[in-house]
């Protein structure tokens, strides 16, 4: 076949060269230059750092003001930001191409001095100040009110979603590091959501008391920890009239996770004001998510000689292991109020728990509820920074999505309402000594079974027992338990319950301690084995096919019961929970049964069938014993479970 070129194939070419090159044009990347100057005295600012957040794209500015970038076209509206030692932070938003002449306000912040310290004194300066911590920080509990803010972006830096909230805050005292050091209620708050991206995230609205590196003792605070890291004294820094010492930190030891770090210290009174932290190539709590990069800064505030934590600010990069995208997160957090006498905790009821996504508790956004930042301005400074502005956030809670709730999305909802326990019971079962003489004809083609043993008197009390429930609320769960015996030869129990529960708070501060009552519909099955016996054909039993060549015989009770039962439970960690429990079983029916189980054959396709006694003439019991009222069952039934979640 002979190939040869057309005018109409060049003229096609040259339409997707016009195509292509005005596309390319689109993709192009926004110009950004101009000159930053000193707003007060005009002279020029040099050394500014010029970026933008996500992408982390930047530059510094030259020897004369003079700054260029060139950004993405995925930059269009979002925020340029300006930085420099001794001058405000300051943003605008970018447009288009353009030049600009940025007038950068000086800030009161200049270093007073700079001199060595040796380790041993710098290790002292911070022994004192986490010394001091019980003089500079609140001895006794304090309530929070604050404004808190979660942004969440792909890979393209296209919005996952927006959520804001109100919310109110209970801190322990700063006198020591509890085991939970805090709770959270949402007042009120706003979402937008845009994709799914088949994550939730949970414990962003607890940052202001897990990232509070002073009331969580932190290891680079912690003179017992003091080896871990390495510490640089940078000098005393003077702003607004106040000086503060400043402390650089690294980890000690060079792996793959990288830590470094900030620390300003007052140096009056010696509390700590300011901590930034960096982390690099870390774990998370998600097996499929690991965490590249992470910033956060911690702001403390004094109020009545007292210092409390002002703002928190966190991003952060992650990587999807299973796709391989890149997440980017955002926190913002400020107090807007702080109450510290008659400060009572937050109900059980409305608390939010540490692992409950904070997206599925906040309401959608809604032009006629919550709307605008009045209570914010009214109560929190105008230098107040943000990584990203208000009007930002008005716009994304005002545009459009067209998002849709996929199956995956509630089915994982579904899953965070899910518990699990696991544990032991005991409820003696017992037998009196017994000679056994039974006879099963499974039909006209097959011999009849002669079954004879003599049983010593036995008695069995330990079963496994396991729940899953499901969390209708704090208070109610619905559950499904099974009770199975894995431990006995010659008694076995097993049991089937379904049933709902209800527990009630005892503790109002620390780890929760719950009273519980629950109501349960059971069905449980008591059997004596009769030992094991060669099976030369096979046959029908109950509805089953047995044809294995070994089988066994038992015979026993299975009855339905009414069980109410009592339990505490005690949380020992933030998934987990200590139970100990008292059943009594209350008989509704009982039915004698025999039953057969293959005991050959591949052990998952092994069959097991149970036929009631009463009116079937293919068992014969000829024992002159009253074997069943030999089989004793306790009615109470006491035990311990972990439960998760």
């Amino acid at each position: 076949m002979n190939y040869y070129i057309s005018i109409k194939h060049i003229i096609l070419f040259l339409l997707f060269i016009f195509i292509f090159g005005q596309a390319n044009i689109n993709a192009q990347s926004i110009t950004i230059s101009g000159t930053i100057t000193n707003a007060e005295k005009g002279s020029k600012a040099t050394n500014i750092s010029v970026f933008v957040k996500h992408p982390r794209v930047g530059t510094i500015s030259d020897s004369k003001g003079y700054f260029k970038l060139n950004l993405p076209s995925s930059c269009f509206k979002k925020y340029l930001y300006f930085t420099g030692v001794g001058f405000q932070k300051d943003s605008i938003l970018i447009s288009s191409s353009s030049s600009l002449n940025i007038k950068l306000m000086p800030q009161a912040y200049t270093l007073k001095e700079i001199y060595i310290m040796p380790d041993s004194t710098l290790h002292t300066l911070l022994r004192k100040a986490y010394l001091r911590i019980p003089e500079n920080y609140p001895t006794k509990p304090s309530l929070y009110k604050g404004f808190y803010r979660e942004s969440v972006q792909d890979e393209k830096y296209q919005q996952v979603y927006l959520a804001e909230a109100m919310l109110s805050i209970y801190k322990d005292s700063y006198n020591k590091k509890s085991a939970e050091s805090g709770e959270v209620e949402i007042l009120k708050s706003r979402k937008k959501e845009f994709k799914d991206i088949g994550i939730l995230y949970y414990a962003g609205p607890f940052s202001a008391i897990e990232d509070d590196a002073v009331l969580q003792r932190r290891s680079y605070i912690n003179p017992q920890h003091f080896k871990k890291y390495k510490y640089k004294f940078n000098g005393i820094k003077e702003s607004e009239g106040k000086n503060f010492y400043d402390i650089s930190y690294t980890n000690a030891k060079k792996d793959t996770t990288g830590i470094k770090g900030r620390i300003l210290i007052d140096t009056k009174s010696l509390a700590y004001v300011y901590f930034e932290r960096d982390h690099e190539n870390y774990q998370t709590s998600n097996f499929r998510i690991k965490g590249i990069e992470s910033h956060s800064k911690v702001t403390y505030e004094k109020q009545n000689d007292k210092y409390f934590l002002k703002q928190y600010e966190y991003n952060n990069i992650e990587k999807n292991l299973l796709n391989g995208k890149y997440i980017y997160s955002t926190i913002d957090y400020v107090t807007t109020d702080i109450k510290t006498d008659s400060v009572k905790p937050i109900p059980f009821e409305r608390r939010l728990g540490y692992f409950e996504p904070f997206m599925p508790k906040t309401e959608n956004y809604d032009k006629k509820g919550w709307t605008g930042y009045g209570e914010l301005n009214n109560t929190v400074s105008p230098n107040t920074e943000f990584q990203f502005s208000n009007s930002t956030a008005e716009e994304l809670f005002n545009s459009k999505s067209n998002k849709k709730i996929k199956f995956t999305d509630r089915l994982l909802r579904t899953l965070l309402k899910l518990n699990f326990e696991y544990g032991l019971s005991f409820n003696p079962v017992s037998i009196n000594n017994n000679n056994y003489n039974f006879t099963f004809n499974p039909g006209s083609s097959s011999q009849p079974f002669s079954i004879v043993k003599q049983q010593s008197s036995k008695k069995e009390t330990v079963v496994i027992q396991q729940q899953v429930g499901y969390r209708l609320n704090k208070n109610f769960n619905l559950f499904l338990r099974a009770t199975t015996d894995c431990f006995n030869n010659d008694i076995s129990s097993d049991g089937i319950d379904y049933g709902i529960a209800f527990r009630k708070n005892l503790k109002s501060t620390g780890r929760p301690l719950f009273f519980e009552s629950s109501i349960a519909y059971c069905s449980k099955d008591y059997f004596v084995n009769l030992g094991t016996y060669s099976n030369p054909t096979s046959f029908h039993f109950g509805g089953e096919k047995i044809d294995a060549r070994r089988i066994a015989f038992a015979y026993g009770l299975q009855q339905k019961t009414i069980a109410p039962q009592i339990a505490f439970s005690k949380r020992i960690s933030r998934f987990a929970s200590l139970k100990l429990f008292g059943t009594y079983n209350l008989p509704i029916s009982t039915k004698k049964a025999f039953r057969i189980e293959e005991k050959s054959g591949f052990f998952l396709s092994r069959k097991s069938a149970i036929v009631g006694f009463e009116n079937n003439k293919s068992i014969i019991n000829n024992s002159e014993q009253d074997i069943w009222n030999s089989l004793k069952i306790n009615r109470f039934q006491v035990g311990f479970t972990i439960t998760l979640l």
